[in-house]
């Protein structure tokens, strides 16, 4: 029979004794120093709560017994330390970060949403929770390890990577993010959960934008934490779901969400490790490659069964776009999104592109330098007319515009839709890229060139 070997034995917090404790069976344990991308921080190791339980299924009562016993607030000798006159119990902290924008590096700019956190303790007070998280386990690790033992004394099969978790963005200028073990426990923004779901992984917690838009709905999200959407994030609910690892968009230097200020970017980065996803310039082929390195960073297979079979689907897509382009000539495309006050289009989004690599002849007014997007009033749209009129999905409050009825492209039904918003999966991409080939095969020229 395999048993654990005993933790080290050391000085317990002072609280009041808990059952186990009188009985001498709370070691407290070890701390690590590991070196990670804010240089050596001390962090205890993780054990969870879940393998205990998979270890015991007949035993739950007692170990939510010894669990709610050993994880429950502290019983100090010490006078109780009252929050800041800021942070009152039970508010949420606001704080605006600074530029902040659409989900999308390349997306107008949309109503500015303060970040929302939840924030009660202390750097040193959520460790000491986590110590004290980590006795209540500690009491049931040895038992979980000869539960896991097979009869014959071997021990049980593993699941899942066993490698160190190690992963370098591409254009973060030599970052690399590496973890003392693997990462199993996976948080996520919406759209890098999408993006992930493609290759079976599952996040424990997800926040961001896109909820109840593309990448929301293009994952299965049953038990998944929402610890925030839009900018309103709680970060003692992401504490709770204990993640290894939190991929997002990342900002210019890939140390946190792109829409995260310093004060945040802080409090999140000392609970997990960030791993960014690089959005502005991006086109969707090499975000669906950054997304694929990430899964085989975390031990996925991304070359052969269904995601091969969804990439080939996406590649024979953009196929028959060139191959209809081609058959086109001179056809002209605008991208547009169309609001009741401002309109915006665009030529140089990731998107854009893509479809001027394949061949789509894009029209409408420049950029400026700093944006993928340019301003046009309604008095101005009709100076940019195009054979085949894209309406991306956020467009809003338009159609009953008189300008907008008397496009040519609206006057033809050259019509098809576009979002740069789009969860970057395969699937969808093969979808929408399908759908755009019949509008341009069927589509003819109309404007005067």
């Amino acid at each position: 029979m395999t048993v654990a070997s005993k933790p080290p034995m050391g000085a317990r917090d002072t609280v009041s004794p808990s059952l186990p404790e009188v009985l001498g069976l709370v070691p407290r344990p070890a701390v690590e120093l590991r070196r990670s991308s804010r240089g050596i921080v001390e962090r205890p190791p993780t054990l969870y709560a879940k393998s205990v339980r998979q270890a015991f299924p007949n035993n739950a009562t007692v170990i939510a017994d010894v669990l709610r016993s050993l994880t429950s607030e502290p019983r100090s000798s010490r006078p109780p330390t009252l929050p800041p006159a800021t942070s009152p119990p039970g508010q949420r902290i606001a704080a605006k970060p600074a530029g902040a924008a659409q989900p999308s590096a390349s997306t107008p700019p949309a109503r500015n949403s303060p970040i929302r956190i939840r924030h009660h303790h202390s750097t040193t007070e959520r460790l000491s929770m986590h110590r004290r998280q980590l006795l209540a386990l500690s009491v049931l690790a040895p038992f979980a390890l000869v539960a896991c033992t097979g009869k014959d004394g071997g021990d049980g099969a593993a699941t899942g990577s066993t490698r160190n978790f190690s992963y370098s963005p591409e254009g973060y200028g030599g970052l690399t993010i590496e973890l003392d073990r693997s990462a199993e426990r996976i948080a996520a923004d919406f759209y890098s959960a999408a993006g992930l779901a493609q290759y079976g992984i599952t996040p424990v917690a997800v926040f961001g934008f896109g909820q109840n838009e593309s990448p929301g709905k293009s994952f299965d999200s049953s038990g998944v934490e929402v610890v925030g959407t839009d900018m309103e994030l709680d970060i003692e609910a992401l504490a709770v779901a204990e993640p290894d690892i939190l991929v997002a968009y990342g900002n210019e230097k890939g140390d946190g969400w792109t829409w995260w200020d310093d004060k945040v970017k802080n409090q999140v980065t000392e609970l997990v490790e960030f791993v960014p996803v690089k959005l502005g310039d991006q086109t969707p082929d090499q975000m669906f490659a950054q997304y694929a390195a990430i899964a085989k960073a975390l031990g996925k297979d991304t070359e052969t069964g269904e995601i091969a079979d969804q990439r080939k689907a996406y590649e024979d897509a953009r196929k028959r776009v060139r191959d209809v382009a081609k058959k086109k000539g001179r056809l002209t495309v605008l991208l547009a999104n169309f609001s009741s006050e401002m309109n915006y289009t665009s030529k140089s989004s990731g998107i854009a592109d893509m479809l001027s690599e394949d061949g789509i002849t894009l029209v409408g007014p420049e950029s400026s330098d700093d944006s993928s997007w340019a301003e046009v009033s309604w008095e101005k749209m009709s100076d940019y007319p195009a054979d085949v009129l894209l309406v991306h999905d956020a467009s809003a409050d338009y159609e009953d515009n008189p300008v907008y009825t008397s496009l040519p492209a609206v006057k033809a039904g050259q019509l098809g839709t576009w979002d740069d918003k789009r969860a970057y999966t395969y699937e969808g991409y093969a979808e929408w890229l399908g759908e755009l080939a019949d509008v341009i095969d069927g589509a003819k020229e109309i404007v005067e060139k």
